[in-house]
């Protein structure tokens, strides 16, 4: 059974997410908005586009059939749900984010005691307001929404917001 957004066409909605390059996720409003990332992706061979299936490496414990890794589930979560928490903060300060994005990279990191945890980088594109503006929106964000709340103290966040 296929699912829409998983297996099959992405669905148009606003904001969603759109996929970049492995582990990473970015939530956007405007014109371009999207739901969930692809988990195929088009490649040209010959005089044809043939649809290949993206597979999980054999390195990290994959055994190479085609599905979602972790880190890029975690990243999309944390793109859209820092995505709708600011634009929830910029519309209760009284600030216009007409075209947004939330870009989110998930690393997996090795600890010293032989375990594996995350680090998280976003990154906040707001079109608009001062570059002063823009930091204290991000951060204000950082502060109240439930993804920051679960994981302060536990995984490394590292904030940027560009105007």
């Amino acid at each position: 059974m296929r699912t829409p957004g998983i297996d099959g066409p992405v669905r148009r909605c606003a904001p969603g997410v759109t996929r970049g390059p492995w582990r990473h996720a970015r939530a956007r409003r405007g014109k371009r908005a999207s739901a969930l990332p692809r988990l195929t992706a088009w490649r040209r061979r010959g005089p044809h586009r043939r649809r290949r299936a993206r597979r999980t490496p054999r390195g990290p414990g994959g055994d190479g059939r085609p599905r979602r890794r972790q880190e890029q589930l975690f990243a999309a979560d944390h793109a859209v749900c820092f995505h709708h928490g600011l634009c929830l903060i910029a519309g209760q300060q009284g600030v216009k984010l007409a075209e947004s994005t939330v870009r989110s990279t998930v690393n997996l990191i090795a600890l010293d005691n032989g375990g594996f945890s995350r680090e998280v980088a976003l990154s906040a594109h707001l079109p608009g307001p001062h570059q002063a503006t823009a930091d204290q929106l991000v951060e204000t964000t950082h502060q109240v929404r439930p993804s920051s709340n679960a994981t302060r103290g536990n995984i490394p966040v590292t904030l940027k917001a560009t105007v």
